[in-house]
């Protein structure tokens, strides 16, 4: 019994200690919660082939690969398994890297780089990259024929043929498709720069911005400098150089047009040939075609030209009133200028355009040819015939074809206002009549208009006219008046009476007239009179100064004008106590 109990035991003891063994033919009847390799105490854990450890679990946790030392939960020691730090799965490598700081992923790169610095993920990622350095490609296919440096692309098929091109940043699908040797280029977004080929210099920003530049350009210079910001922007340039385009579709028919620079969504949208235009605004210039050195700023500004050129149109809806038009300038909110070298401020609402100083016109004699004293004036301003009127937005609106952009408060608040002046029509009949050209007739446009201030000329010859016959009449007064006395001292000879006295004197008009500061009276007294004086009357008839005459003969009196009021006086030439003749001057402050 006893030897029979000592047998069990001894069975039951080698089955309990063949139950314990890891079979090297596989295991059955494993509890993952009690069963496992390695061991239970703190040793480490080592798994050797050919003698040599090949993975190692230190009793921390760490795992090294082909090394007894691990610095990190993971660590693989350079070259332990394949002497180019080559990792595969099914045949396809996966992660391989080199002391030179180059790091492929995912099938990427070759095996034999020398270059430094070159970061390469995904299939097919930078697999010419040898002796080039920092590059970064991120997604399949990208930089696949790359031997060039320092270039960052990211995206499926992103500079998918960049070769030799430097300092490039790609990223988006597509992105660069076609970058060849071109340098210094940034594309973010899917299909930007996607046709550009051998152009450097270039910035596109946004879905399939400068999608199609360097198609068609020959010349170096053509295709490049070109910055393109915003969903399509600059889609079709080809060969337009030194463009800046920032906003949705600006510029996006550009195919040859140069030097354009549109901020704004479809800005200079439709421009295809045109070149340094400038313009800022949604949809600003957006219809221009082929116009060139335009300048615009604001909301729908320039929206009807085409093909004009050389104009400048600053505020909401400014604009001019035909496609071709040229050398305008229209400033202010809906400000329409209808003609081509022609400037308008402000929209058919406004009601007061002015500054601390009068306009002034250039007017040297040095710029002017052809001078002729030809101004017509009486004859011109008499026919003229002065109005108060009201202005009638509508109609003029009308007149000028103008399109309503939109109704405003006080738009029409200038119709209350009464103005005076000419009517433009009248004003031309006059000046047909008199056979006048008349620079103050501006029918330029569809609405005819007048430059007021042309009409000081006409004026200033009025005055000047009325003058010369002012001066007649009193010329011819003086000589009615010898006539009157003539025929009183042959009524006095006859009577008896001495009139010697009165035949030697006489009094002149003083000059100048009107005066502010002095003014000379010239007067003839006999030499036989016993006294003479000068009497000066105010225009009531008081008296205001007495001047005793001493000088016989002719004489000359001085009138100082700070002794007298401003206002009209007469004065009379007083001898012997006899009133020879009187006159009149105005004093003037």
């Amino acid at each position: 019994m006893i030897k029979k109990l000592t047998f069990l035991a001894v069975a039951i003891g080698i089955a309990m200690n063949a139950q314990a063994q890891w079979s090297l033919n596989g295991n059955a009847g494993t509890n993952s919660a009690t069963n496992y390799v390695g061991t239970s105490d703190n040793v480490a854990f080592k798994i050797k082939t050919n003698g040599t450890t090949r993975i190692f679990v230190q009793n921390n946790g760490r795992v090294a690969l082909g090394t007894t030392a691990a610095g990190y939960a993971f660590d693989v020691k350079t070259g332990s398994i394949n002497t180019d730090s080559m990792y595969r799965i099914k045949g396809t490598r996966i992660l391989y890297s080199t002391n030179n700081s180059n790091l492929a992923v995912g099938n990427a790169g070759t095996l034999n780089m020398t270059g430094v610095g070159n970061t390469l993920v995904g299939e097919g990622a930078g697999t010419s990259i040898t002796s080039a350095t920092n590059n970064t490609f991120v997604g399949r296919s990208v930089g696949g024929i790359c031997t060039s440096n320092n270039n960052t692309v990211m995206g499926r098929s992103a500079a998918y043929t960049l070769s030799t091109g430097i300092n490039n940043c790609y990223f988006g699908m597509n992105s660069g498709y076609n970058a060849n040797t071109g340098s210094s280029n940034v594309g973010i977004g899917a299909f930007t720069l996607y046709f550009n080929s051998g152009r450097s210099g270039l910035v596109a920003i946004g879905d399939s911005a400068l999608y199609n530049n360097s198609q068609g350009s020959v010349q170096s210079y053509e295709a490049t400098q070109n910055t393109a910001v915003g969903n399509k922007a600059l889609l079709s340039n080809g060969s337009g150089f030194n463009n800046t385009a920032v906003g949705f579709q600006a510029m996006r028919n550009n195919i040859t047009g140069h030097s354009n620079t549109a901020v704004g969504l479809v800005a200079l949208s439709g421009c295809t040939s045109g070149f340094y235009n400038t313009v800022s605004g949604y949809s600003a210039f957006q219809s221009l075609t082929t116009g060139s050195r335009n300048v615009s700023l604001g909301y729908f500004t320039g929206i009807s030209i085409i093909t004009g050129t050389n104009n400048s149109y600053v505020g909401t809806y400014a604009t001019g009133s035909f496609s071709s038009i040229t050398n305008s300038s229209a400033i202010g909110y809906d400000a329409y200028v209808d003609a081509s070298n022609k400037v308008r401020i402000g929209n058919t609402s406004v009601s007061s355009i002015g500054g601390q100083v009068g306009w002034t016109n250039f007017s040297d004699a040095r710029i002017k040819n052809n001078i002729v004293q030809n101004v017509p004036g009486l004859e011109f301003v008499n026919l003229l015939r002065p109005v108060t009127y009201h202005y009638d937005v509508k109609k003029e609106e009308a007149l000028l074809n103008k399109e309503i952009n939109e109704e405003f408060e006080g738009k029409y608040d200038i119709e209350k206002i009464q103005f005076t002046g000419f009517l433009a029509q009248e004003v031309e009949a006059a000046a047909r009549q008199v056979n006048y050209d008349f620079s103050g007739l501006d029918n330029t446009g569809k609405i005819m208009g007048l430059r007021y201030s042309d009409f000081v000329a006409p004026l200033v010859k009025s005055v000047q006219e009325l003058h010369t016959q002012n001066q007649e009449l009193k010329n011819m007064v003086s000589d009615q008046q010898k006539q009157i006395n003539e025929l009183k001292n042959l009524v006095l000879k006859s009577q008896g009476i001495e009139t010697g006295t009165l035949n030697e004197s006489f009094l002149m008009q003083n000059e100048p007239n009107p005066f502010a500061a002095t003014t000379n009276i010239n007067y003839s007294i006999p030499n036989e009179c016993t006294s003479a004086m000068l009497l000066i009357q105010s225009g009531t008839g008081s008296d205001v100064k007495r001047i005793a005459l001493s000088q016989k003969g002719r004489g000359l009196v001085i009138i100082d004008g700070a002794n007298f009021a401003a206002g009209q006086y007469f004065y009379s030439l007083i001898v012997d106590g006899k009133s020879i003749e009187k006159k009149s001057f105005t004093v003037s402050k």
